[in-house]
């Protein structure tokens, strides 16, 4: 009898692809087309040509060459172990495990898509950047001036309440000495920690000036003393951040005001800190539009406009933060 040869196996050269596994096959990734082609002569063909159907000892050729299977009879390959259409159907198996494969891995972005998506990014932080910065700036500004105005209420409440009506009792003294006369009164409540000459200008709507001297606080920030002639009332100049830029009022300087009001015939007396230039009258009750109007020409009036609106800095702000 005649020995077919051995039923040939694919075999891929890649060593380290995936590979699906159905009874004893191995099918790998790389020879996914090649397992798609399993009509290859060799392969199936040889199959057909040298199988032999056995019982009885009777052999019976192929059904390919145009026998017919008896019943019972039983089918196989040598060294093989399977039929023809056991085999073929191990191969789909393994053409389908194989298929799977590729359509569950996770594809990649393109180089287009990558540049596509920046270039997308870039137009939208272009757009909101700046407005998210000129927002931060004006938190910043806005919230610094809530707490010196907060700070400075209460230190002049506690020195008038130990000393009243210091404001003008201690004129004299404040007009020769302004550092020494805060240090005593209110900075006990509201200490600096230095006093130093300024190196910069103040560019005012009225004018650009230059500070005598300026008191630092602990934050960084500073205050320095204007109109230092009256009796009643102190001026005050606040400057957010220091001697950084741009050092223009209405910006980063803001006007307070210390006023001291004493009545003899009633015995009214109060001394309270203002935003701006007036604690009665003129700017302190002025309208909301007033005001705007103000702050666009006068930067000493642009403090009032924020205290007005809740320490707040809104879009229709006069000048730019």
């Amino acid at each position: 009898m005649k020995i077919p040869p051995p039923v040939v196996k694919l075999r891929t050269e890649a060593s380290s692809v995936s590979e699906c596994e159905v009874g004893d096959n191995k099918v790998h990734e790389s020879s996914l087309r090649a397992i798609a082609k399993q009509s290859s002569p060799r392969y199936g063909r040889d199959c057909h040509e040298n199988q032999r159907f056995s019982r009885n000892d009777d052999a019976i050729k192929s059904p390919r060459h145009g026998a017919t299977k008896p019943a019972g009879a039983k089918q196989s390959c040598p060294k093989d172990g399977r039929d023809c259409r056991a085999n073929k159907s191990t191969r789909k198996d393994a053409v389908n495990c194989q298929l799977n494969i590729l359509a569950t891995r996770k594809s990649a972005f393109t180089l287009a898509e990558v540049l596509i998506t920046l270039v997308i990014i870039g137009i939208i932080a272009a757009v909101t950047v700046p407005t998210l910065m000129a927002n931060y700036r004006k938190q910043e500004v806005s919230s610094r001036l809530k707490k010196f105005y907060s700070n400075l209420s209460q230190a002049v409440r506690l020195a008038d309440i130990e000393n009243q009506g210091f404001i003008k009792s201690t004129y004299s003294q404040r007009k020769e000495d302004v550092g020494s006369w805060w240090n005593k009164t209110i900075g006990i409540y509201m200490p600096v920690t230095e006093e130093t000459i300024p190196t910069y200008t103040i560019d005012q709507s009225t004018g650009v000036i230059t500070p005598s001297n300026v008191y630092v606080f602990n934050d960084g920030t500073i205050m320095y003393f204007r109109n230092l002639s009256s009796t009643s009332s102190i001026s005050i100049y606040y400057d957010i951040n220091g001697e950084k830029g741009p050092n223009s009022a209405g910006k980063d300087i803001h006007y307070f005001n210390i006023r001291q009001y004493d009545n003899s015939e009633t015995k009214e007396h109060w001394v309270k800190v203002c935003a701006g230039p007036h604690c009665v009258g003129g700017t302190a009750n002025s309208s909301r539009e007033t005001l705007l109007k103000y702050c666009s020409m006068k930067a000493a009036s642009c403090t009032v406009l924020i205290m007005k609106d809740g320490w707040q800095i809104k879009d229709d702000y006069p000048l730019g933060i």
